[in-house]
């Protein structure tokens, strides 16, 4: 029997200190970091069971700060997977925070091969601006070691904290420990510190054009130094694009699994609830607990498709659009590609954006649609 090829991402919800920007759900409490593991462990084993039609292609452990876990935690989880579902992983990544990276060469000894660093800036007062726990020191360390270790490594950089941030100075600095670079424009959330610091004016960050003029200078730095943007945020040498992350944008299916993970099996999406006492107690995916985010109309997933697609520099592919939907996307849009044909272009079998136009994409996007 032929199986369906899916990601998996499990979703580690504790962190040392909460960043300042940060609104993804996570807890400083680690008392019961034993506890949900093992019930992440019993989550897959839930699911596995349930699917058994599927292999798993590539495994991400994100969070939160997957480095807490300590390697026995962590070998219990990688057995939950291998023990209990077909594998055929071709990229297994974990996050680590370089605060908290001192089992990173051990990580290779479970079978994950790619590292994912979050350095976020090499300047110690921007970290401190952000509330970073690491300093500049420290992250170049965890880089040496990641890099000496590890033949794909990834590091998360962010613009726009400030006026005066040398994103340029940063990847000089990063990128030769590098196979992968991911590039995010700070975005202030409702309720964060960030955005308590900045409504009482206490901070100020940078200006929409300084992000614009931040954003095209590290492009161009990437491009120079064979470090092609294959998406929007993400820049990699060949080769070395993000296989898990081709899972969000292709829209192939994937299983999360943790408090507040979601997934995307069949074109159904889902989540658990964000409640790590509640997931521990079994309130999970694998018991048929989870949340159904909506039913999606065909024109809805036609949509989401699209756009995940025309994010990434290589576009969307027409046949599969064709294939999956049955339906003519040459004909289906002929007047729409036709007005925004200053900004896009046909190559092949993909119609994509074209690259100097990648970063105003949602205003291109939203006129499609």
């Amino acid at each position: 029997m032929i199986k369906n090829k899916a990601g998996l991402y499990i979703h580690i919800p504790f962190c040392q200190k909460r960043c300042y920007y940060c609104d993804f759900f996570s807890s400083e409490n680690h008392l019961e970091i034993d506890k949900y593991t093992q019930a992440i462990v019993k989550e897959i084993r839930s699911i596995a069971e349930s699917n058994p039609n599927y292999v798993i292609t590539t495994a991400y452990i994100g969070g939160g700060t997957p480095s807490l876990l300590s390697m026995k935690q962590l070998e219990d989880v990688v057995a939950s997977i291998n023990n209990n579902f077909e594998c055929n992983i071709q990229e297994f990544t974990i996050e680590v925070n370089p605060n908290s990276s001192n089992n990173l060469p051990e990580y290779k000894k479970v079978g994950i091969d790619r590292i994912s660093l979050g350095v976020q800036s090499l300047n110690d007062n921007i970290l401190r601006k952000i509330g970073r726990l690491h300093d500049s020191k420290t992250a170049i360390c965890a880089l040496e070691t990641a890099a000496k270790h590890y033949n794909n490594v990834s590091g998360d950089l962010i613009l726009g904290i400030d006026d005066n941030q040398d994103v340029i100075q940063d990847a000089k600095s990063m990128l030769p420990y590098l196979t992968h670079l991911s590039s995010y424009m700070l975005k202030v959330e409702e309720g964060t510190p960030l955005q308590k610091q900045l409504s009482n004016k206490m901070i100020s960050i940078s200006s929409e054009d300084s992000v614009v003029t931040q954003y095209e200078k590290l492009y161009q730095y990437c491009i120079d130094n064979k470090y092609l943007r294959y998406e929007t945020s993400n820049f990699s040498l060949v080769g070395y694009e993000g296989k898990h992350n081709y899972n969000y944008w292709n829209m192939t299916d994937y299983f999360g699994v943790g408090a507040s993970a979601h997934s995307f099996i069949n074109g159904r999406r889902y989540y658990n609830k964000p409640d790590i006492k509640a997931y521990i107690n079994g309130e999970n995916s694998g018991n048929n607990k989870e949340i159904v985010e909506r039913e999606y109309s065909l024109r809805e997933t036609i949509e989401e498709f699209i756009m995940l697609a025309l994010r990434t520099e290589l576009g969307l592919n027409i046949p599969d659009f064709n294939k999956r939907f049955d339906k003519n996307f040459l004909v289906e849009y002929k007047d729409k590609i036709k007005n925004a044909a200053k900004y896009t272009t046909i190559e092949g079998d993909y119609f994509r954006i074209k690259p100097q136009f990648l970063l105003v994409q949602n205003t291109i996007i939203s006129d499609l649609l």
